[in-house]
């Protein structure tokens, strides 16, 4: 487990271990989804890339949530 830190407006820190293991690079999204068992830290790149079926599921819900968000946004 690595832990993180929550700033006072709301940021929080990746890990350099897991960026460089994921490959994760600055700009890369990544997405929170909530589940029973707590919150899923996605970068959506990997969920794309993934062959797994078990990842689609997660990658239609991430899809319907931020075109769900999107409508919801005030510009």
């Amino acid at each position: 487990m690595v832990n993180s830190k929550l700033t006072s407006n709301g940021m929080i820190n990746f890990p350099a271990k897991l960026r460089k293991k994921l490959g994760l690079v600055p700009g890369d999204v990544i997405s929170f989804i909530e589940t029973e068992q707590g919150i899923l830290i996605i970068p959506s790149k990997s969920i794309l890339d993934a062959p797994n079926p078990d990842n689609y599921e997660i990658a239609v819900k991430m899809a319907k949530e931020i075109r769900k968000e999107r409508d919801e946004e005030i510009w």
